[in-house]
């Protein structure tokens, strides 16, 4: 099939589907319209952009979709797996769900993104699905930010596998404004081993875990985000670190530490001086039998033990 123009396929009802096998070619853009969805089976050749502006584009692998920057919006969906080097940009300056997107990988398919991801609107860039479980890589060295913008990873894992994809696809959400980093349960965020950085995190039922080497996390909670954290901070058998830098009140009741094993483990909380609190209840943080710390610095910090049987367990030091 040769572009000869700027070529629209308007799928129009949701859970309607039609599907392109034949290659496509041409320099033009692919505009996908409609709430239905466009099924990409052939390799295709074409090199133009593809614009995703309403429902699902489900693309049998990234050999499917033109060479072009991809651009989503209206919260629709890209699906896909393999190895994906094309630029994915949501609409710059769009909010709400005019600035959305979502991108997914089937359950048991992986898809590595190594172009740029320029998350531009102040919407919500979502990561997998309840639906679509599988493994997204975050490969890319380039990511190009707004501050109001939020994350979710909503199903399946997103892990990093560079050290820029750690320290900054996920860091942008400002501090006091109303974008931030939700984490679903269903969903895992895989460090990687890197040092990775999140701004303004909002667990709600997830996994942060690394798969291989130490967990290296740095965390803010901030206003846009609840004060209970509710999930899971997954340790390894090296000298893990999560440093939490909290701008607001923050209650750790639904939070669990596990797996923090041999290694020389260290929990940092970091509070802004004048706001808020940070609150813990029924919270048992266990250290593994090297020299464990909990640190907490700016201001005058308490850990307080409530109802019921609060621990400290294993060689640790409270400074």
């Amino acid at each position: 099939m040769q572009l000869g123009s700027d070529t629209r396929f308007n799928v129009v009802n949701a859970g309607s589907s039609a599907t392109i096998s034949a290659p496509i070619n041409g320099a033009f853009s692919l505009i996908k319209q409609g709430a239905g969805t466009l099924v990409l089976s052939g390799a295709n050749t074409a090199t133009g952009f593809t614009l995703i502006e309403g429902g699902t584009l489900d693309a049998a692998s990234a050999t499917s979709i033109a060479s072009g920057n991809i651009a989503i919006s209206n919260d629709a969906v890209l699906r896909t797996s393999g190895t994906l080097e094309n630029t994915i940009e949501t609409r710059p300056g769009a909010s709400g769900i005019a600035g959305s997107a979502q991108i997914v990988a089937p359950t048991g398919s992986t898809l590595t993104l190594t172009g740029f991801i320029r998350h531009a609107s102040t919407g919500t860039l979502t990561f997998g699905s309840a639906s679509d479980t599988g493994t997204i890589v975050a490969d890319t060295f380039g990511a190009f930010t707004a501050h109001e913008k939020s994350y979710q990873l909503a199903g399946g894992t997103l892990r990093f596998a560079n050290a820029n994809s750690a320290s900054n696809l996920l860091s942008f959400p400002a501090l006091f404004g109303t974008g931030k980093t939700s984490i679903d349960a269903g969903a895992v965020l895989d460090t990687g081993g890197f040092h990775t950085v999140i701004g303004s995190l909002d667990l709600d039922g997830g996994i942060i875990r690394s798969s291989t080497g130490a967990l290296d996390l740095e965390v803010s909670i901030s206003h846009a985000t609840t004060a209970t954290q509710n999930g899971v901070f997954q340790g390894t058998s090296s000298s893990d670190q999560v440093q939490l830098n909290v701008y607001t009140s923050l209650n750790l009741s639904q939070t669990n530490f596990v797996n923090w094993t041999t290694g020389a483990d260290q929990i940092i909380i970091n509070g802004l001086v004048g706001v808020g609190g940070i609150f813990t209840k029924n919270v048992e943080i266990v250290g593994s039998n090297r020299s464990d710390i909990i640190t907490c610095a700016h201001g005058d910090d308490d850990i307080f033990g409530y109802m019921g049987i609060d621990m400290i367990d294993g060689e640790m030091v409270m400074t």
